[in-house]
């Protein structure tokens, strides 16, 4: 199945991605490059929430075709990268992901974690100027939850002592 844009540049596809695998997905909780404290002169970076999709071979090779960005990550998965802004150009909020459970109502508030099975709603734009296409996350709703935890390891050293960040 491979997702055809529209010739016309301007124009935002509806994508549906069903039983796809999700990493580093910070859908909950908005990331940006820089924070309040960046330097003088630095820009302050996008809020945006962001999840890498992970497809299966045949269809990343028919959307790497179509002019989507999608990469083989250092695991040798194949990624598709989506993200919101948390604002618009004109500095009003967007409207956050939408996060659900498997009967489709209930809101999930917990982090998903790396091997969290969903299906994901996106929509993709081709832009006129570089024509790339980006991919804008709209809504998961998760099907197998793999909670986030925070990385620990047990200090070599001493088998005893456990450190987590």
């Amino acid at each position: 199945m491979a997702v055809k844009i529209d010739a016309k540049f301007n124009k935002y596809v509806n994508i549906s991605l069903d039983d796809v695998e999700l990493k580093w997905c910070k859908a909950q909780s908005a990331t940006g490059q820089f924070d309040q404290y960046s330097p003088p002169g630095m820009p302050k970076g996008e809020k945006k929430w962001t999840c890498q999709i992970v497809l299966n071979e045949t269809l990343a090779k028919n959307l790497i075709k179509d002019g989507f960005n999608v990469k083989q990550d250092k695991d040798g998965d194949w990624c598709l990268p989506s993200s919101k802004k948390c604002e618009k150009a004109d500095g009003t909020p967007n409207r956050p992901v939408v996060i659900v459970g498997k009967d489709g109502f209930t809101p999930i508030t917990t982090e998903l974690g790396n091997g969290t099975k969903a299906n994901v709603k996106c929509s993709a734009r081709k832009w006129p100027t570089t024509a790339k296409i980006t991919v804008y996350l709209e809504g998961i709703q998760v099907v197998d939850l793999v909670e986030h935890s925070s990385v620990s390891f047990v200090n070599l050293e001493d088998d005893k002592e456990e450190v987590s960040f």
